[in-house]
Order: structure tokens, then sequence, then C-alpha cells
């Protein structure tokens, strides 16, 4: 189970990198948020 989760990683990160998959939003820092 391991080995797959690593290659679908792998696939992931080559398509996005291709430009065939769009990177996922990044979440947003709470704790920065909190300080303002």
């Amino acid at each position: 189970m391991t080995n797959i989760s690593k290659f679908v990683k792998e696939a992931a990160d080559i398509m996005m990198e291709n430009g065939w998959m769009e990177t996922p939003p990044e979440a947003v820092d709470r704790g920065h948020l909190n300080s303002n």
C-alpha cells in the first residue's frame, strides 16, 4: 500500500509539472492570520 501511494504522488507531481493537472490551492496559515 505504501508503494502505491508513492507512485500516485509521483504521478500527480509529474502531471502538475507538465500542466496536465492544476496544483491544489495552498492552505491558509491560520497562525499568521490570528497574529494580526
